[in-house]
Formats: structure tokens, sequence, C-alpha cells
């Protein structure tokens, strides 16, 4: 499974603030959670965990120019700078 176009879908929501069934937003839209386990699956608890292991190295890279930043000892919670 390629999770690039994922990524980017995903980046561009966040950095634009749109809503969207894969993302649960704080109430002043400064904090994300994204729902990686609801739309990265797969047969086997290993290719799930390999799965969404790179997604969220990719997503992290891909949000380290933009004012996000993933929240430190949390997973998939961002935050804006």
């Amino acid at each position: 499974m390629c999770v690039e176009p994922i990524v980017e879908e995903i980046e561009r929501l966040i950095v634009n603030g749109q809503d969207d069934l894969r993302l649960f937003w704080s109430p002043d839209r400064y904090r994300v959670h994204v729902l990686v386990s609801d739309f990265i699956s797969g047969n086997s608890e290993q290719t799930r965990q390999g799965r969404r292991k790179r997604f969220r190295t990719a997503l992290d890279k891909k949000l380290e120019g933009s004012c996000w930043t993933r929240v430190l000892k949390t997973r998939d919670v961002y935050e804006r700078r």
C-alpha cells in the first residue's frame, strides 16, 4: 500500500483546517487527532502496524515545513505552533 497519496491529502486537510471524518479537531482548532486506525488497515496485525508506521513517519516529515508539529508522547495528535 502506497501511503503517499493519503499523506498528501491529510496534510492538505490539516494545513487548511478542513473537516474530514479522518480528523478530530479540538474546539479551538489548534490540535487535531488523525484517526489513523479508521483508514489504514490490513489483513494481519503486522501489516497494519507497518502501514500505520509508514503513514505516521511520512506525515511527520510532510508537516515539518508547516506550522503543525506532532505533540510529544502522543500518537497521531498534531498542534499548531
